[in-house]
């Protein structure tokens, strides 16, 4: 048996590398199932005539048992919310879990042998007792129970009598050429299924409106009812608002659906729906499709024209692809549930959009899905872009279709920045553009990926930015290559021989190549298939009598086709069409006085950089733009150079109230170079102060390093006042002190270890140069006293709010010092967001030359570090060297964390070691307490009987998080309380905050939008 065995295993690998004939699967079920209303359960009964038409006997069957992703939080569902942040699961309660139970599968009437995977419960195996042939079926059945979760957690749930059943029966995994294709169910990787027929009986309280998969099989009566409903919604001119559950009817209803050629089976279930149906004949065939919309109060007058949205999207999806093959399509309406805007053979689920024009184009995105995802069964979880990318697409030319006479409709509402639309340039963003931009966002900082790898692989901002929008606008760019007509006849020619199939992307290539007679490989393999770049811009043009000659150069890492547009004094006068190419090319162009040249005039390119496109065929400045002054910041506009200006006002207790100005380069879009001045005016120093920022970015293309930022900022600020009275009481001298800092530095950016963790490893270099006045000398003339400080350090953030950590390793020298440190936090979340506990631990080692005369002091402070010890000049402290009043409370709270102001006291000469932690309290409460322990080399002190070891209690106070908090120290050892009665201080002396400022840089928001 075992050299059989082997032998069989030697024939599927020979089989999977060298076979060149296509197999596929054949999986028909037969299912009944009950609906409990009051318990929110199905029970189930399932029957599976599995067909093997591979090459090779199996030996197992993989089954899909999706619903037990919501029974815990240790399933992979639960994790990949963890990981990205969210605590849907940790914080759902029991009774809004969910589980598939009471499975007992059988082979052909024998009991099977089966288990659950051992890392995850949502997957099972069932042992064959006897090879599965080529050729050969077996029957698969067993009886199952779902406990239906809350619509809030995923896809499957319940929202009170409101039933959304998705993914919800024991279902076969794919065999294909690359074997076995099991996965567990992610919220945002999706599915991959065998064709067959599907055969479903569902039993249910009477009075409940049924969406689904599938035709309805002996419903005469069921149809007679839905009609009546839809002639009575069609009169409804003012719908009810309430949105309460009518009470279920003791009599119970029995539908029959059928359906061949799909690969999976949903049904959604309410008694609040109204019901609209509808009719459209297909183009070709000039068949009937019946369609159906069933929709709550909830937006119900926008649902009016619902039916409409579907036919048309059946008829533009019909020409454009291929004919629809079922004889009904139906949207439904799940409000607010988690699986809104989701897609399932021959219906699609629809959530609440407050706008006409999103519902629309929702429903036309999700009803697409039926050509890729339902009649092109594509693996989704390797390939996500042959489906999500090509049904964004279709949704986009479904748009510059339908209405491509009201160019307002084209628009994007993007109403996530309200206002601030307009001064950021959003208001007037089109469909097509708002994809592009999305795209450029992870592009320019090249933190985008290919979108051809499985799903679980992928961020959510690179899911979107990438298997989404670039996607999109890439094959809208083939299309504008190719030709409307050539195009289609290609996705016609790949529909027709893959339908009811699984293709991958050589499949959809080798069509389009073969009727297009083209090569494609810059599309298909480095477009889809890598994050390679599109760059083209002009270096240089000439001129003759009549022709002119323009050099374009290949700055990317893709040889494809662009077009060079003409234009006389900005109109648009021919588009010439040029193959791909490397380096540069010298291309001939019409000529005349008053005449420019853009690349690629259409915007059709996913270009990386469109502001070196254009060039003007004469004159001194060919290539300058105009300066466009812009107040805030805002899209990126390439036929200008635009200049931010931000106005500000800044306080600190010497400089006074400072008005000012910043002007920047810096959007939503990283530049290789980027810049901010803010000169500011000090009203009390009658002076200058501010900043400067640069910032140059190299990007790598290795495997460790994905960017060197090169970064120089320059400070000049007031930090101090002198006071000098002589010794015979003649007059005083008055001196405000200041300093200006110069900070060089490299910021090494490594590659994330995890797609989906917010994980940010960086290796900085610094080198910080201080230059500052001193106090008046004996001769009552104002002296300087420079620094200069080289700064190594390590460090590895997780940004996950569930998880948030950092690590650090550093190191801060000069001639005078040399100071070694590590830092360690971690958040221990209680299972809600912003809940939980902390701990910090710090640990530094210095060595001081005690030889220099210095007026800084190195040592280490038990309490963090204040205006006057902030060496590096790296905090705002507005009132940096106060040492009475409000302003000398303020502190970062650094080196051993504590709070209470030990000021000149417990200072460490050599070593020093801290741990902190706090906790959150239950509810509401917005405070924290908080416990901190530490020591250090020369902590014991003999003289008040201590032992050395440094403690204290306090409450804290986040006011605005990351920005302001306030820390209320109540509890502490002997030698803090001796340092606190030394200098007099009453309790509200010690409370001290931190304040930082530098968080609320609006550049910082600016950078993040597009994240």
């Amino acid at each position: 048996m075992y050299k059989i065995h082997l032998l069989l295993a030697f024939v599927l690998l020979s089989i999977q590398s060298t076979a060149q004939n296509y197999f596929q699967q054949k999986v028909d079920y037969k299912i009944h199932v009950s609906l409990d209303d009051v318990r929110h359960t199905l029970s189930a009964d399932e029957t599976i005539i599995y067909t093997n038409n591979s090459p090779v006997p199996l030996n197992e069957i993989y089954i899909h048992l999706y619903p037990n992703a919501y029974k815990n939080t240790n399933t992979p569902l639960a994790q990949e919310y963890f990981n990205t942040g969210s605590d849907q699961l940790l914080t759902a309660a029991e009774n809004d879990l969910g589980f598939i139970d009471s499975l007992s599968f059988s082979v052909d009437g024998t009991l099977a042998n089966w288990n659950l995977l051992p890392d995850t419960i949502d997957i099972g195996k069932i042992k064959l007792s006897s090879p599965l042939l080529p050729g050969k079926s077996i029957t698969i059945s067993t009886p199952f129970k779902i406990k239906i979760p809350s619509d809030q957690l995923s896809r499957l749930g319940h929202n009170g009598q409101a039933y959304f059943i998705t993914q919800w029966f024991p279902k076969p995994a794919v065999f294909d050429k690359n074997g076995w294709n099991y996965f567990s169910y992610l919220d945002k990787g999706e599915y991959y299924s065998e064709f067959g027929s599907f055969d479903v009986i569902i039993n249910l309280p009477a009075n409940y409106v049924v969406g689904s998969t599938g035709e309805l099989v002996d419903g005469i009566a069921e149809l007679q009812w839905l009609n009546e409903k839809a002639k009575a919604t069609a009169s409804i001119t003012t719908f009810p608002t309430s949105m309460e559950f009518p009470a279920s009817e003791k009599e119970r209803k029995t539908l029959h659906y059928y359906q061949d050629n799909i690969h999976d089976f949903a049904w959604f279930a309410d008694k609040r729906w109204n019901v609209l149906k509808g009719e459209v004949e297909l183009p070709a065939s000039k068949r009937i499709v019946t369609t159906w919309s069933m929709f709550t109060n909830a937006e119900a007058a926008m649902w009016k024209m619902s039916p409409e949205y579907i036919s048309r999207t059946l008829k533009f999806m019909s020409q454009w692809v291929g004919e629809y093959p079922y004889a009904t399509c139906t949207a439904v309406d799940v409000t607010d549930a988690s699986g809104d805007g989701m897609e399932y053979p021959m219906i699609t689920t629809i959530g609440s959009y407050g706008d006409p024009f999103e519902l629309d184009v929702t429903i036309v995105h999700e009803v697409a899905h039926n050509w890729f995802y339902g009649i092109l069964g594509s693996n989704e979880r390797y390939h996500p872009w042959m489906d999500e990318g090509f049904t964004n697409f279709c949704e986009t030319r479904y748009v510059y279709t339908q209405y491509k006479n009201d160019s307002l409709l084209q628009l994007e509402n993007i109403s996530t920045f309200k206002k601030l639309k307009n001064i950021l340039s959003l208001s007037a963003l089109n469909h097509k553009e708002i994809q592009y931009l999305g795209y450029l966002a992870g592009a320019r900082k090249h933190s985008d990926v290919s979108q051809d790898q499985p799903s679980q692989n992928l961020s959510r901002a690179n899911y979107r930015g990438d298997v989404y929008y670039k996607t999109s606008v890439a094959v809208d760019y083939l299309k504008s290559y190719l030709g409307d007509s050539l195009f289609d006849k290609c996705m016609n020619n790949y529909f027709d021989k893959w339908k009811f199939k699984h293709p991958d992307p050589d499949d959809i290539k080798n069509e389009f190549e073969k009727t297009s007679g083209k090569d494609l490989a810059w599309f298909f393999n480095d477009l889809m298939r890598s994050n390679k770049k599109i760059d083209y811009s002009f270096t240089k043009t000439t001129h003759s009598r009549d022709s002119a000659t323009v050099i374009v150069k290949n700055q990317g890492q893709i040889i494809s086709p662009l077009w060079i547009t003409t234009y006389s004094n900005g109109n648009k006068l021919g588009n010439n069409l040029i193959e791909g190419f490397a380096g540069l090319k010298k291309i001939e162009v019409p000529f005349s006085k008053g005449y420019s040249y853009k690349i690629d005039g259409n915007k059709e390119i996913p270009e990386l950089d469109r502001s070196n496109n254009t060039i003007k065929a004469a004159g001194l400045f060919k290539k300058t733009e105009k300066i466009n002054f812009k107040f805030l910041s805002g899209n990126e506009n390439p036929e200008r150079t635009s200049l931010y200006y931000i106005p500000v006002v800044g306080y600190n207790l010497y400089n006074s109230i400072m008005p000012g100005i910043v002007l920047h380069n810096i959007n939503f879009f990283e530049k290789k170079f980027e810049y901010a001045l803010m000169p500011m005016y000090g009203t009390r120093t009658k002076d200058i102060a501010g900043g400067l920022d640069l910032q140059y970015h190299v990007y790598l293309n290795n495997n460790t390093i994905k960017k060197i930022t090169f970064e120089e900022t320059i400070g000049h600020y007031a930090y101090a006042e002198d006071f000098y009275t002589p010794f015979n009481n003649s007059y005083n001298y008055h001196h405000i002190q200041k300093f200006t800092k110069f900070d060089t530095r490299a910021i090494i950016q490594l590659k994330r270890p995890h797609p989906q963790k917010n994980i940010r490893k960086e290796i900085e270099i610094r080198d910080v140069f201080v230059k500052r006045d001193i106090p008046f000398n004996a001769f009552y003339a104002p002296q300087q006293i420079d620094y200069n400080y080289l700064k190594l350090e390590y460090r590895r953030e997780n940004g996950n709010p569930l998880d948030a950590s950092s690590q650090k390793v550093f190191a801060v020298m000069n001639k005078d010092f040399i100071q070694l440190n590590a830092e360690l936090k971690q958040f221990f979340c209680y299972g809600q967001m912003n809940k939980g506990a902390s701990i910090r631990f710090f640990a530094g080692f210095t060595k001081i030359n005690n030889e220099i005369q210095r007026d800084v002091d190195y040592r280490y402070n038990l309490s963090g570090t204040t205006g006057a010890t902030d060496y590096l000049y790296d905090d705002i402290y507005l009132g940096r060297t106060e040492t009475n009043g409000i302003w000398s409370q303020q502190f970062s709270r650094t080196g051993a964390g504590f709070t209470a102001p030990t000021l000149f006291y417990r200072k460490a000469e050599k070593w020093i070691t801290g741990f902190n932690a706090s906790t959150t309290l239950p509810g509401l409460i917005p405070f924290k307490l908080y416990a901190n322990v530490g020591t250090f080399d020369n902590a014991k002190l003999s003289f008040i009987d201590f032992s050395g070891i440094t403690w204290e209690l306090g409450v804290e106070f986040p006011v605005i998080k990351n920005v302001l908090t306030i820390y209320f120290p109540f509890a502490y050892s002997k030698d803090i309380k001796y340092a606190i009665d030394s200098q007099n201080l009453n309790f509200g002396n010690t409370i001290r905050f931190e304040l930082h400022l530098q968080n609320l840089n609006p550049l910082t928001y600016i950078r993040n939008i597009y994240k």
